[in-house]
């Protein structure tokens, strides 16, 4: 009230006019800086020591997951900052009020069924009186610190200031404004284009509302209702056949209860993101197509040129050595050999052995090396409705990027190692020939780390050996950019 009157404004109320007994006016008095002083050295307090041990306790429930404890601990954090000033805000009252309205919009009224010791009509109170004034402190102080704090905490991994032990730090995103959605926020890498309203060809007036009204296929933070959402999908926990697939453990381990939403789900291809860890679940039913590749020219030794004599020299002693080889039609490349090449792809199909009419089929590509003289046998196998090679077979383990060995994850139990006499000298074989893959599900993990950076896809190390060193791919994850670099 004194306040109100020394700065004038005030002067235009008249209940502001009148006296009230015991009612302060001037803001010179004694009484005056004494409840100055008790009201900032209680601002302190409840924003200080009290703020640190909420979060403390905060913390640990939420790495206990126990949703009841957690939305009591954030319940009252939102209130210890229901009176701050708007000329006040900083990232701790921000951070706070708004990720507690999230966390609560999402889990409050979930597990046990008690009582959470702060009235519904208070917090509403407090959400509503913020709201309008926080998110215009948003869009002029914001750097990303704050959505990045609310989806930790809507996620349940960290709160607002670090993540959870065991949980990847990620680096802040730039946060903006979506087209034709006020109110929300969505990271700069998944914002829509500014031709979104824009229809494309040949697309239907039905087609265009959809695309348009769900808005940016992105996890969304709306400050108008406390939600964090994705595309107005559900929350949910990440189904345990994605949980317990080998690739979803490397590159997570064990994550426990992780939230997600569906991207887009069809016949063959269910799309998860994960809220809050920034990467995307693409699961694909197997593929039990076989590759095709060109039938143009059969290799028969006596039937290739004088320059390229060097094929069957190389070639001819491994065939005789690895039986298997000969059971295959193998074809020269289509678009004929490369004068002075050191290296020629030749591509079969192997039939598994005593499996009937129905026997399934693998595609393998053999590489012949002219110096050093080795052959190399690679499985063209399916993984995420795209073809890789994996290695399984070298004539020569001394020049092999990779060797084979019983008890390699992914690999059959007949995997030979032995030496064998080429020419004059006496060599080491490793891996086998004759293996066939099953056509199996896959899973396929996206992340975006940045906007720079752009999509990344993990490329398990089965799909990367022969290719580069097994001491790199045994130390390292790889992840494949965009334009297919790692």
């Amino acid at each position: 009230h004194a306040e109100s009157l020394a700065s004038g404004a005030g002067e235009e109320l008249p209940v502001m006019k009148c006296g009230v007994r015991g009612l302060l006016t001037d803001t010179t008095s004694p009484e005056y800086r004494s409840l100055k002083e008790m009201n900032a050295t209680l601002h302190e307090q409840l924003t200080g020591p009290l703020f640190r041990c909420l979060s403390r306790w905060c913390r640990k429930s939420t790495q206990k997951k126990d949703v009841t404890a957690t939305c009591m601990i954030y319940s009252h954090m939102a209130l210890i900052f229901r009176n701050v000033d708007a000329k006040d805000y900083n990232f701790q009252s921000v951070a706070t009020v708004l990720s507690a309205q999230v966390f609560l919009s999402s889990f409050r009224g979930r597990g046990d069924d008690v009582e959470h010791a702060v009235s519904e009509i208070e917090l509403f109170d407090v959400f509503e009186k913020h709201r309008r004034p926080m998110w215009k402190w948003l869009l002029e102080h914001d750097d990303g610190a704050v959505p990045e704090a609310i989806a930790r905490v809507a996620t349940m991994t960290g709160d607002i200031f670090k993540t959870n032990p065991g949980v990847r730090e990620q680096a802040q995103r730039k946060w903006v404004v979506p087209a034709n959605h006020p109110g929300t926020l969505v990271p700069d890498s998944h914002a829509a284009k500014e031709d979104m309203m824009a229809p494309k060809p040949e697309e239907t007036y039905r087609q265009w509302l959809l695309r348009t009204a769900e808005g940016p296929n992105s996890i969304m933070i709306n400050v108008n209702l406390g939600e964090l959402s994705l595309r107005k999908q559900e929350l949910k926990l990440v189904p345990d056949h994605f949980s317990s697939n080998k690739d979803f453990q490397t590159v997570f381990g064990d994550l426990g209860d992780v939230h997600c939403a569906d991207v887009s789900k069809t016949k063959r291809r269910h799309w998860l993101r994960m809220l809050g860890r920034r990467h995307d679940l693409i699961r694909w039913d197997a593929d039990d197509r076989i590759p095709g590749f060109e039938r143009k020219k059969l290799y028969k030794p006596k039937s290739l040129g004088v320059a390229d004599k060097w094929i069957a020299a190389v070639l001819e002693p491994v065939m005789d050595n690895t039986p298997v080889l000969r059971e295959m039609n193998l074809y020269l490349p289509g678009g004929g050999l490369q004068r002075g090449a050191n290296t020629v792809t030749l591509t079969g199909a192997y039939k598994a052995r005593g499996t009937g009419t129905n026997a399934p089929i693998q595609v393998k590509e053999v590489v012949v090396s002219q110096d050093p003289p080795v052959v190399y046998v690679y499985d063209i196998v399916e993984y995420g409705r795209r073809h890789y090679r994996r290695q399984r077979f070298a004539s020569d383990a001394a020049w092999s990027l990779h060797s084979p060995h019983v008890g390699d994850a992914d690999t059959d139990s007949a995997v030979e190692q032995r030496v064998w006499r080429c020419g004059d000298e006496w060599v080491l074989q490793c891996g086998t020939a004759s293996y066939v893959e099953t056509p199996q599900p896959s899973l396929v993990i996206n992340r975006m780390v940045s906007k720079e950076a752009g999509t990344q896809m993990f490329m398990p190390t089965r799909l990367l050996v022969g290719l580069l060193p097994d001491a790199l791919l045994e130390r390292y994850v790889f992840w494949q950019n965009e334009d297919d670099t790692l």
